[in-house]
């Protein structure tokens, strides 16, 4: 999948009968409740203000035909100028009777993950209550600094592919360790990344929430970087990388690549028989190359990556090293980390690209 960085994007899976008109009131009264979403590039609050609203119908396409289709419409969405507000828009694509993908664009500058996640929430007892936010929790929000996105390079994906019984192997490993599970995506990134510097020591950018623990009703960007380094021994095995890793504290050092693992995941909202069955994030990345993981039901991980950078083969190439050392870390987690890096080198080619980037 190809796509443009610039607004912030979330696409939220939803499951059930829905009433597209009816939503449709819940979002408008959702935009309505919140002065956050209202407020434009200025600061001044728009009131009255129509929410970009658009259905769109793939019933009766593919599931190809369908994967495009969002495809295309995340890239326009993606590239579209919010400004001067509302700086958010919502487009509803229908895939069948009781399956829809709701799109959410937003300037960066507005929301992160977690909190379109609240949102999302909130959406779902509006529907529940045809429009009346009586019901809804007070929430605030703030806004970074607004400007137009940045506009990087064309940004594609690869997922690692990982067998069934590996992907849910890999939660059960993290927790024998007492680890969260993205420790687990960022020490076997760690081990490709050294890959290329021929040791076991590398600096890290991982995406970490950011968000205060009195901040739960709290709306906005909150999602920030930081640099963790990961440092492990020949004889060292996965399971003394993880714990050696969870408790690394965040170091003052240059990173090139990063490891963003979403928000903690939670259990799925649902009301006026709506569910949400899957929230994908797609925020701005700044970096060359960026490892992705849904760390919910149905343990997923890709790569995406600037094409200046890295070329599609190479991208390709990169998430099988990383599928590798996964299926090394759900298998043998008490063996020698030496082993997996004797079976997983990287071509002399790939190991530039990644020093380049």
């Amino acid at each position: 999948m190809a796509r443009q960085a610039g607004n912030f994007q979330t696409v939220v899976h939803l499951v059930g009968v829905l009433d597209a008109d009816r939503l449709h009131t819940a979002a408008q009264a959702l935009l309505d409740r919140h002065t956050h979403l209202r407020t434009t590039p200025g600061g001044r609050v728009l009131d009255g203000v129509r929410l970009p609203w658009e259905v769109r119908d793939f019933t009766r396409l593919t599931i190809g035909e369908r994967s495009e289709g969002l495809d295309r419409l995340l890239y326009e969405d993606r590239r579209t100028a919010l400004e001067p507000g509302p700086l958010l828009r919502v487009t509803l694509v229908r895939l069948g009777w009781e399956h829809h993908d709701l799109l959410v664009t937003a300037h960066p500058a507005l929301l992160d993950s977690e909190s379109v996640r609240l949102l999302t929430e909130d959406l779902l007892r509006l529907y529940a209550t045809c429009g009346d936010p009586g019901l809804l929790p007070r929430r605030y929000g703030f806004t970074g600094p607004v400007g137009p996105p940045a506009e990087p390079p064309d940004i594609g994906s690869v997922e690692a592919v990982l067998p069934p019984p590996v992907a849910r192997q890999l939660p059960i490993r993290a927790a024998e360790s007492g680890v969260p599970v993205e420790v687990l995506v960022q020490a076997a990134w760690a081990v490709v990344r050294a890959e290329e510097a021929g040791g076991r020591d590398v600096v890290l950018g991982v995406t970490v929430p950011g968000r205060p623990p009195d901040a739960g009703a709290l709306l906005g960007p909150f999602a920030r970087t930081a640099a963790v380094r990961a440092v492990w021994g020949p004889l060292d095995t996965a399971a003394d990388l993880l714990v050696r890793l969870h408790r690394a504290p965040a170091v003052s050092a240059p990173y090139d690549t990063v490891v963003d693992c979403g928000p903690e995941p939670r259990p799925a909202p649902s009301a006026g028989g709506i569910t949400v069955a899957a929230f994908r994030a797609f925020p701005d990345r700044p970096q060359a190359l960026t490892v992705v993981a849904d760390t919910g039901p149905g343990f997923r991980v890709r790569i995406e990556y600037h094409r200046t950078a890295f070329d599609d083969a190479s991208a390709r190439a990169l998430a099988a090293r990383l599928a590798h050392v996964l299926r090394h870390f759900a298998a043998e987690p008490h063996a020698s980390l030496g082993r997996v890096d004797e079976l997983s080198v990287l071509p002399s080619s790939l190991s530039r690209q990644l020093v380049n980037s």
